[in-house]
């Protein structure tokens, strides 16, 4: 809030990098987590597949909500360097959601 009182454009840019920053690095773990749930799928015990399910489900609507921050964030960033790290957003997460649709196709199918 402070920046936006102030009306020094620099300072509100660096705000919205901020805000666009944070949800980057959520996603960023979302989608390690979901290579994770990739790594270990089948080898976790059958009783636990649930959690395995939920751990798949969280981590997507965790990286979506981050993904559409980042994005209306992006719209009030004009720093290209910063643009740059932040267009890798959109194929992090559709890396993630391959990782969905490869476990949704498994054998002992996990449904979505």
């Amino acid at each position: 809030m402070e920046a936006y009182r102030s009306k020094d454009a620099k300072k509100i840019e660096e705000a919205y990098i901020h805000a666009a920053e944070v949800p980057f690095d959520t996603l960023r773990y979302a989608v390690y987590g979901m290579r994770g749930l990739k790594k270990m799928y089948g080898r976790y015990n059958p009783n636990c597949q649930s959690d395995y399910l939920s751990a798949a489900h969280n981590l997507i609507a965790g990286g979506e909500c981050a993904l559409k921050n980042i994005n209306v964030n992006m719209e009030y960033i004009s720093d290209e360097q910063t643009l740059e790290v932040l267009r890798e957003a959109e194929p992090m997460m559709a890396e993630a959601r391959s990782i969905m649709e490869e476990l949704s196709g498994t054998d002992n199918r996990i449904d979505t």
